[in-house]
């Protein structure tokens, strides 16, 4: 057993999170910090700006949208229909 974060760690688990920590070593290897103001962008509206209507959207369909499905909900038709 290995000590890690003042755990006791078994042999696999331990080989685990050494092998996460020298992927997010490696992600962290390419970012590259710039001098100058931060901006924040909401990524899930094409003008970067926050909508709750985005928000709404990207939590109850993933953020995507079937086309066909659309065709259907927006199809005009009766709201009442009488059976003959």
């Amino acid at each position: 057993m290995s000590k890690d974060s003042g755990k006791l760690v078994s042999g696999d688990n331990y080989d685990n999170q050494r092998q996460e920590w020298a992927e997010l070593l490696e992600i962290l290897n390419e970012v590259q910090l710039t001098e100058g103001v931060d901006k924040m962008v909401w990524a899930l509206e094409k003008s970067g700006q926050y909508t709750t209507r985005s928000l709404y959207k990207s939590l109850t369909t993933g953020g995507m949208t079937d086309a066909r499905a659309m065709l259907i909900w927006k199809s005009p038709i009766p709201l009442k229909v009488k059976k003959e």
